[in-house]
């Protein structure tokens, strides 16, 4: 007799199913535990990330300027998360802004509130929707942190690393920028996808790390006595599709030289 089909095979078999049947309420049941914990974490950080002031607590990088592309530099040239946010804002009619915006404004604790983080009473479909971009890449980050920790390790802090991450966010809040949180996103994102070598995705993803960092890096280079100061912002602005091509070059050629020496372990199943 087939050893496969001994009964002493079929019974253990038959024991694994019943537990793995038994323990999958229990798994969805941690799993959606871990979610709603993730949710409500990022909420809670988001209200101290935003709490007194907030974006709006340093002068030369306040949100609206941010917005308009009228902040000092190097703040303004942090295009992404202001860019996303008129696109996403324009989505609405200015009429039906201008109506949700007078309708918060009539809430006594929405008053308080926008008034103690200098949110403009005119502009609170900007602010929402920029909450909503930060809230969503504080998520982003959690999922990345857990993605990152997958590629070296395996076990039960898994889903403990991601929360640690995130609670201990805001003993590193200082001076608080409308960018910040996507930074933080797109950057742990791509380390991950370096880890596991994801080339392709990763190289799509480096674009709008460069927008989300602007033309800063390219502009520091030319930052020479003497030199004027448009100049400066002009040569950084030529400079960003000549700083992704490098960067996706560079990333090409050490793929290419690597090979299978020193390759970062696949993760665990």
């Amino acid at each position: 007799m087939d050893a496969f089909n001994t009964p002493e095979a079929k019974s253990s078999r038959r024991l694994t199913t019943l537990r793995d049947c038994q323990s999958r309420p229990a798994t969805i049941a941690r799993n959606a535990a871990m979610h709603l914990a993730y949710l409500v974490t990022a909420a809670i950080v988001l209200l101290i990330f935003v709490h007194d002031h907030g974006i709006n607590s340093y002068e030369r990088a306040r949100f609206l300027d941010m917005l308009h592309g009228t902040a000092h530099k190097p703040f303004v040239c942090r295009v992404l998360a202001p860019a996303t946010i008129r696109l996403v804002s324009s989505a609405l009619p200015s009429s039906i802004q201008e109506r949700i915006n007078h309708q918060l404004i009539e809430i006594p604790f929405v008053r308080k509130t926008t008034s103690n983080m200098m949110w403009e009473p005119g502009h609170l479909t900007e602010y929402g929707v920029a909450m909503l971009l930060m809230y969503l890449a504080l998520l982003g980050f959690a999922y990345s942190i857990r993605y990152l920790y997958d590629t070296f390790f395996w076990g039960t802090l898994r889903n403990t690393v991601p929360l640690v991450a995130l609670a201990g966010l805001p003993v590193m809040f200082f001076c608080n920028y409308l960018y910040d949180c996507t930074t933080l996103f797109l950057f742990t994102l791509g380390l991950g996808l370096m880890a596991r070598e994801k080339w392709l995705p990763f190289l799509i993803h480096l674009q709008p790390v460069v927008r989300q960092q602007g033309n800063h890096y390219p502009a520091d280079f030319r930052l020479c006595p003497g030199a004027p100061e448009g100049a400066i912002l002009d040569a950084g602005s030529r400079a960003t599709p000549d700083l992704c091509r490098s960067q996706s070059i560079a990333v090409a050629g050490v793929r290419r030289e690597s090979g299978d020496n020193g390759r970062i372990p696949s993760p665990r199943p």
